[in-house]
């Protein structure tokens, strides 16, 4: 990620240090390898990256996996899936 889109993404986020930069970095990737394994490319579309900028924040503010007990923000669901019926990927969740 260049440095310009890693503080594009941070103002997104409301992160003002740097301190995580390389956890954010690693959160992105984690967003773009799951939007792209549900057929999801970054075609470089305001959609897909508020979709991966929002997958990123929600696993940034919600470290660890932690089972179903902490749901996807509505909007970041519904942008996925909105890509999802739109680009021909695979079923939506």
């Amino acid at each position: 990620m260049k440095d310009d889109a890693l503080r594009e993404l941070k103002l997104y986020m409301h992160v003002y240090h740097d301190d995580d930069d390389a956890v954010i970095k690693r959160t992105w990737g984690a967003a773009v390898e799951y939007l792209e394994s549900a057929g999801i490319s970054q075609d470089g579309t305001d959609l897909v990256w508020l979709a991966t900028a929002g997958l990123t924040l929600h696993w940034y503010d919600n470290p660890g996996f932690t089972g179903t007990d902490i749901a996807m923000p509505v909007g970041v669901r519904s942008a996925i899936n909105q890509l999802k019926l739109t680009r021909g990927g695979a079923d939506y969740f």
